[in-house]
């Protein structure tokens, strides 16, 4: 199953209709689950007619001053909720993401692995140092990989700081490595430039991933706006 979650901040809201358009186009036979936090109803009901093949799930959370601390705590505790309920693999993608083609090869995944993009090893030493980049992964469902999640989920709890759940995930997975098989997933399947903010968005990429600094590029742009005028109309009806 594919997950992912968005507050309704306008700038989020947007991201998530381009999203979810994405995905129509280009996987139509893949559904999505949405943590929605804290949206008004008559958002979470609009969002229910006008994508009805997706899963919208309403949830209360406490944000703390910054919400990105609390979204990191919320993302592996819904995993891990998935994991409880469904016992299936769970693919994580944030919605700062748009699909380009078909998934169903990113969502081919083996009971005991875990596939994520493995970074360039960084030069300086900083709080984004992880190896992985954990916006876009997919984790099979076994004993050792719950035990990973559940690891994860914790850490998270108790180091709430941005930049910090990727290493809680990397810390995860190497304590359970033996058990787990990391899949190195292809560019292609995250694209989101190296470490100099060069060689993004490549025409052939199945999943554009849009970090912030690069979201004013004209390349994203202009199928990101192709993406929201789309989900805006599935939106409003």
């Amino acid at each position: 199953m594919i997950i992912t979650n968005s507050t309704q901040d306008k700038f989020y809201f947007e991201q998530l209709l381009a999203f979810l358009a994405s995905i129509k186009v280009n996987s139509p036979k893949h559904k999505v689950t949405v943590f929605l936090a804290n949206y008004d109803l008559d958002k979470v009901q609009k969002l229910r007619r006008g994508f009805p093949w997706c899963v919208f799930e309403d949830r209360k959370l406490t944000m703390v001053k910054d919400k990105r601390f609390s979204l990191i705590i919320f993302r592996s505790g819904l995993i891990k909720e998935c994991f409880d309920k469904y016992k299936e693999p769970v693919a994580w993608i944030d919605t700062d993401v748009l699909v380009r083609n078909d998934l169903s090869e990113f969502l081919d995944v083996g009971p005991n692995q875990l596939k994520i993009l493995k970074r360039q090893t960084p030069k300086e030493k900083n709080q984004y140092d992880a190896p992985i980049n954990a916006g876009i992964f997919n984790i099979g469902y076994s004993e050792h990989t719950y035990k990973i999640i559940n690891k994860w989920h914790k850490g998270n709890l108790a180091t709430p700081k941005w930049g910090q759940g990727q290493i809680e995930l990397w810390k995860a997975y190497n304590k359970y490595s033996k058990r787990v098989e990391l899949v190195s997933l292809p560019l292609k399947f995250n694209d989101l430039g190296d470490r100099n903010n060069q060689n993004m968005f490549a025409d052939n990429s199945v999943m554009w991933h849009c970090k912030s600094n690069h979201f004013d590029n004209p390349k994203y742009q202009s199928e990101y706006q192709l993406y929201l005028k789309f989900g805006k109309e599935l939106y409003y009806g």
